[in-house]
């Protein structure tokens, strides 16, 4: 009974860890900068608040 038990417990951990890494590989969200870049617009009223950075 106990190595039942055993058997059926790291089963289980390994379907967890398997099924997380598919779940979190299927919905990650990429993080492409040149993409994201690419669709901001920066117009002269956005620039104007922007505050520059201080000189030291």
């Amino acid at each position: 009974m106990t190595k039942i038990t055993y058997v059926l417990g790291f089963g289980f951990l390994f379907w967890c860890l398997f099924m997380g890494a598919i779940i979190t590989k299927q919905y990650s969200s990429s993080t492409d900068l040149e993409t994201i870049q690419e669709e901001i617009i920066l117009d002269d009223s956005i620039k104007e608040m922007i505050p520059e950075v201080p000189n030291q």
